[in-house]
């Protein structure tokens, strides 16, 4: 009998060790799913005024968790139609998912449209107020910008725009410097520089004249060398003057190059370009940048669709806008450059399949601009 009792409690003992392992697991486990699903930290912005938020976009509460990040939105705009996110996250309504093996890292968050044209940028998540930047670009290659920069830049960066609106003054004296003054040509056109508080640009081509005045030279003149280019618009097209000093330096030599609408049975093609020798790239990097901008205009009286997807109306416009260091441009001078499309009708068959053909020169003005449509139809 004793040693049975023995046995007994020696068993009895064991399954209260097993239970107590189990219940240790189980409650381990649990822990580690409550982990999963409860916040490490939140932030809701509370102390943010309206006017540091867009109205457009912006962010109501950003949760991190151990392995990921929720980012809850609020706004007008259709954020799905928003080609990328950085970081690479999951979009469920009003809903950012970021996930990350270390999520304590991710202060920011980006969104951009397909053609770069409008960014949100935004700084300092992890924190009571965080910091956004809207950048947009218009239809002839300007950049804007919204926000709270003053927040939402380092001292560094902030440092290095200093530094390229310093160098750009420098340029822009540089330029008025060899351009002040009226410039003739033969046949009677000209153009005149002079400054009062701004800089002015006044010129008269083949009976188009214009007065621009807080102009920024060398948006409108590329100084070669041995020879200006002054880029104007006539009508909606862009026009280039090539202007060759005559040797008392106040007239010149005049050629010039329209940029003339092209079409075919389904659209329109026209160019813009903006002409810069030094600019900042809207991150605090100053670089030769050159900026193209496409214009295309359905001119039929049907609805087709681009690349399968966008729904373009008769008379509505899409643009490319292409923007490259001049470094990279330089590497194609001479060579053809292709803008290609593939359109649709309303039952997804293909209409068309081509684009527009373009070649840049050394001085980086398109030429020899023209459509074409691929082989093979």
């Amino acid at each position: 009998m004793k040693m049975l009792g023995l046995g007994m409690h020696r068993k009895t003992k064991g399954i209260r060790v097993l239970c107590l392992l189990l219940l240790t697991l189980l409650m381990t486990g649990c822990l580690g799913v409550k982990d999963q699903l409860t916040a490490e930290s939140v932030y809701t912005y509370e102390t943010m005024q309206s006017e540091d938020k867009s109205k457009e976009f912006y962010i109501e509460q950003t949760a991190y968790y151990q392995d990921r990040v929720v980012i809850i939105w609020g706004g007008t705009i259709d954020l799905s139609k928003f080609a990328r996110m950085e970081p690479a996250c999951e979009l469920d309504g009003n809903t950012i998912v970021i996930f990350s093996d270390d999520p304590e890292t991710v202060t920011t968050f980006t969104v951009m449209d397909k053609y770069e044209e409008t960014q949100y940028h935004f700084r300092y998540l992890n924190s009571e107020a965080y910091a956004y930047l809207k950048r947009t670009m218009d239809s002839e290659g300007g950049i804007h910008f919204d926000g709270n920069p003053d927040r939402y830049y380092t001292a560094e960066e902030k440092a290095a725009q200093e530094e390229a609106k310093r160098k750009r003054q420098e340029r822009q004296d540089a330029l008025f410097e060899r351009l002040q003054g009226t410039w003739v040509s033969e046949s009677g056109n000209y153009f005149t520089i002079s400054r009062d508080e701004d800089v002015c640009l006044e010129y008269s081509v083949d009976g188009k004249w214009e007065k621009i005045d807080g102009i920024r030279l060398e948006d409108n003149f590329r100084a070669l060398e041995n020879s200006i280019a002054m880029m104007y618009y006539e009508g909606p097209f862009s026009a280039v003057i090539d202007v060759v000093p005559a040797e008392d330096g106040r007239s010149f030599a005049y050629g010039k190059e329209v940029f003339e609408r092209l079409e075919n049975e389904f659209f329109r093609a026209s160019l813009s370009y903006c002409l810069q020798e030094k600019a900042d790239d809207g991150y605090g990097n100053v670089r030769d940048i050159l900026t193209l901008t496409f214009t295309f205009t359905n001119i039929t009286q049907q609805t087709y669709y681009k690349n399968n997807d966008e729904e373009i109306a008769p008379g509505a416009a899409w643009q490319k806008t292409i923007t490259d260091p001049t470094e990279r441009w330089e590497k194609f001078a001479g060579k053809n450059n292709w803008i290609h499309y593939a359109l649709f009708d309303e039952e997804r068959k293909e209409i068309f399949d081509g684009g527009l053909k373009f070649v840049l020169d050394e001085a980086f003005r398109v030429r020899d601009m023209e459509l074409f449509e691929s082989t093979g139809q």
